[in-house]
């Protein structure tokens, strides 16, 4: 199963990959897609796998994640802090 998804609302750019700190509950899969939030969300995280909702994703998080994937030295799977450690 694949699916096109777009890094937040008005980007065009394909989803940018981040390591799943939890492996997904359904698939046992590890990379996340970032999508658009919803209400009082910046944004998603969805398994690459099965497509499941991981979890929300925080402005603080996004910003992180849109630094780091336009830099030209990208990596492939961003990795995030875990929450709580910044």
């Amino acid at each position: 199963m694949s699916a096109q998804l777009f890094l937040f609302d008005l980007y065009t750019e394909p989803a940018a990959k981040v390591r799943l700190h939890r492996p997904c509950e359904k698939c046992d899969g590890r990379i996340g897609m970032v999508g658009p939030g919803k209400g009082p969300h910046a944004g998603e995280l969805r398994c690459q796998r099965c497509l499941t909702h991981s979890r929300w994703i925080t402005e603080r998080e996004r910003q992180i994640i849109k630094r780091v994937s336009s830099s030209p030295h990208a990596p492939e799977v961003i990795l995030l802090p875990p929450r709580g450690q910044w």
